[in-house]
């Protein structure tokens, strides 16, 4: 099964607590008596990607809104944290290019002959 693409507009699902800043949706959570930990957010809308600073690492983002919050703020998460669900109608450029490569057997290879010698590279003599 391939890994579907994220792009703007795609919905993702992924648990409560990797969205940032968490604290508000720690106490969304906490306020709808969900556990925080475990909670799983269905369905955050992709609106970006970026780099941004997240336990002082430099990570490659998506920008979510959350319809759970009921406000017009831009939350981040990593990316691998989240599992995207649908794919978006633009994905992004590096994404795009994760198509899978389909085999053709009728081409023939040429110069693909392997050496049946049973020498190693990392020899130390």
């Amino acid at each position: 099964m391939a890994r579907k693409r994220g792009g703007i507009g795609a919905v993702g699902k992924a648990m409560a607590r990797f969205f940032h800043p968490s604290k508000e949706v720690e106490a969304k959570c906490l306020q709808e008596g969900k556990t925080y930990k475990s909670h799983v957010l269905e369905d955050a809308i992709i609106i970006g990607r970026e780099t941004c600073r997240i336990n002082r690492k430099n990570q490659l983002v998506y920008q979510c809104r959350l319809p759970f919050m009921d406000d017009n703020k831009v939350y981040a998460i990593v990316c691998s944290n989240m599992r995207i669900v649908e794919e978006g109608a633009t994905p992004f450029n590096d994404e795009a290019a994760a198509t899978p490569i389909l085999r053709d057997d009728s081409i023939e290879l040429r110069g693909s002959h392997v050496d049946p010698s049973p020498r190693s590279r990392y020899s130390c003599s």
